[in-house]
């Protein structure tokens, strides 16, 4: 009886709750056993009309609260993701720099490189005739100190035999280098300053 009434749909007492309470309490009144309480008592289950608050309160409320928290996390996600992409970009933007000015260092050094190459090509180019210049010139120089060396064995030469023919003749003839000492030298010489000569 208990689990048949519990849940009941009706709030009206029925005609056999009634009867039942008129056998348990029974009155003098001379009422009858069955009353129908619907109708006398007026106590049908009023309408209250609250199931959409009910359904607003326990699913469209946690609903809207669920989807606030994943908003802000998603909130707070894409502005992390928006410094780490600046961050990157700011690094990117450095990195482009730095590589700009790599390479605009690399093209001057890239065009020095070619400069000495052509200047080195020049001197390869012109080294032969360089070579040849200067073994030209060295060529000359020796040529002339040996006739210089030459002329002057030459004079040598003639001089002696001039000396030698003048020695023969029986004049006198001055060696150069013997001198003796005189007892005394003219004024303003010192002594041995004047040179001897000899007769043969």
């Amino acid at each position: 009886m208990e689990a048949l009434t519990a849940h009941n749909a009706k709030v009206c007492l029925t005609a056999d709750d009634m009867e039942g309470l008129n056998v348990l309490y029974p009155v003098c009144t001379g009422l009858d056993m069955t009353v129908n309480t619907q109708k006398d008592w007026n106590c049908g289950k009023s309408k209250q009309n609250i199931g959409w608050v009910r359904v607003l309160a326990w699913i469209f409320i946690p609903v809207a609260i669920i989807m606030l928290c994943e908003l802000m996390v998603l909130s707070r996600l894409k502005h992390h993701e928006e410094e780490k992409m600046k961050k990157k970009d700011d690094k990117l933007a450095e990195v482009n720099v730095v590589a700009k000015a790599a390479e605009k260092k690399a093209n001057k050094e890239e065009k020095k490189a070619h400069a000495a190459q052509a200047a080195l090509q020049s001197q390869i180019a012109t080294e032969d005739e360089r070579v040849e210049e200067r073994a030209q010139e060295l060529a000359a120089a020796r040529i002339q100190a040996q006739l210089k060396r030459k002329k002057a064995q030459q004079q040598a030469n003639q001089l002696k035999a001039d000396r030698n023919a003048r020695e023969q003749a029986g004049e006198t003839v001055n060696y150069g280098a013997s001198y003796l000492p005189t007892k005394a030298a003219p004024a303003g010489l010192p002594s041995g300053a004047l040179p001897q000569t000899r007769k043969v």
